[in-house]
């Protein structure tokens, strides 16, 4: 392995950790405690979260369902997309996953424009930064990339 190689990677590893700090940070501090939904496989896992607590009073983790959601879409992924870009995206999500398990849910302001102007610049950094180092944060990102290979 090359020094470029080796750069590189690690470049990945920094940038799938910062995902999933920020993602976890937005999620967690911001659109949780404010009840906004974010896009994607995350807001499906924010709604199934939250239904599970209020209808049954099941408390399962957001991070819990971001993970098992993706699932099937890594299968397709890898089957449609290549393997290097969905192992990376795999390893992502993973991470988003349990660091939005390990970080308490907690509010750091009242205001719902706030949590949610937050919350969206926090993911949307996130998902630009995976795309630029070649990978997805999963889900629908995943879907797409598999749709615009698969349309033209």
């Amino acid at each position: 392995m090359t020094v470029y190689q080796r750069n590189e990677i690690l470049k990945k590893i920094v940038v799938i950790l910062v995902t999933g700090l920020t993602a976890a940070v937005a999620l967690n501090y911001f659109l949780i405690p404010a009840n906004v939904f974010s896009a994607g496989m995350n807001g499906i896992a924010q709604i199934i979260s939250s239904l599970l607590y209020e209808w049954f009073h099941i408390k399962i983790d957001t991070g819990t369902f971001i993970f098992l959601l993706n699932i099937p879409v890594f299968v397709l992924g890898f089957l449609k997309v290549g393997k290097r870009a969905t192992i990376l995206s795999f390893v992502n999500v993973v991470c988003v996953s349990v660091m939005t398990m390990l970080l308490p849910v907690g509010q750091i302001t009242d205001n719902i424009l706030m949590n949610a102007l937050v919350g969206g610049v926090l993911l949307g950094l996130g998902v630009g930064l995976s795309l630029k180092m070649g990978f997805t944060t999963g889900g629908m990102d995943i879907i797409s990339l598999v749709l615009s290979q698969t349309t033209g």
